[in-house]
């Protein structure tokens, strides 16, 4: 039997969740919706065909999946701690760049965690 489940995220930037979704190697597509004050969904596709979802819910992302019928190449948690990973480094080096910074140094020691050390010359 079929269950979706919602995973809250901390997602809100569709920009920086379509190139997390590149980043890890998802094959997604956005959703357009009727409603032109919303932002759009996105589906990632699965080999099953039972997708899963990022649908926006007015303040920040939601994934709707079947776990049941997970299919990608991690268990559901450690996705998640990839894709929030992907994200937040996203977020940083965007919002960077942004303010006028540059990545001069990115380090990734052997439990997964990454350094960034940035610089703006003033």
């Amino acid at each position: 039997m079929s269950h979706l489940t919602k995973i809250k995220t901390s997602i809100r930037d569709e920009n920086i969740l379509q190139k997390t979704l590149s980043d890890c190697d998802l094959k997604w597509e956005k959703l357009y919706l009727q409603s032109h004050n919303s932002k759009p969904n996105y589906c990632v596709k699965q080999s099953n065909k039972i997708d899963l979802q990022f649908n926006w819910n007015g303040e920040d992302y939601e994934m709707i999946t079947d776990i049941q019928f997970w299919q990608q190449s991690l268990p559901l948690e450690l996705f998640l701690n990839k894709l929030n990973q992907r994200y937040a480094y996203n977020s940083i080096i965007e919002k960077g760049k942004n303010a006028g910074f540059e990545t001069i140094k990115e380090v990734k020691n052997v439990q997964g965690t990454i350094t960034l050390t940035l610089r703006r010359w003033t």
